[in-house]
């Protein structure tokens, strides 16, 4: 057994736990000729925020519609979905 990096004493027992979370994003994109890269793109899925929390992203751009919407949602104390950043733009 190893000694404590700390305190140099072997009768201590160290574990080491590690865990993943899988994160999805996923975006699609609608694309048409006179439209430069596309038509439309839609990106939503989960990623982790500025605060370091777990949030929920949906973003549209059309420009057929010329509009932009962008969603954020963080879990509050109670675990529901609070939205943080609400946008809905002409392009």
């Amino acid at each position: 057994m190893e000694a404590c990096p700390s305190c140099g004493s072997r009768d201590r027992l160290v574990e080491v736990q590690d865990s993943v979370q899988l994160l999805e994003m996923t975006k699609v994109r609608q694309k048409a000729k006179g439209y430069h890269k596309f038509k439309k793109e839609l990106v939503h899925g989960e990623k982790i925020g500025r605060n370091g929390k777990l949030a929920r992203e949906k973003r549209i751009i059309d420009k057929e519609a010329k509009r932009k919407i962008h969603f954020v949602e963080v879990k509050n104390e109670e675990g529901e979905w609070v939205i943080i950043h609400k946008e809905d733009e002409p392009l």
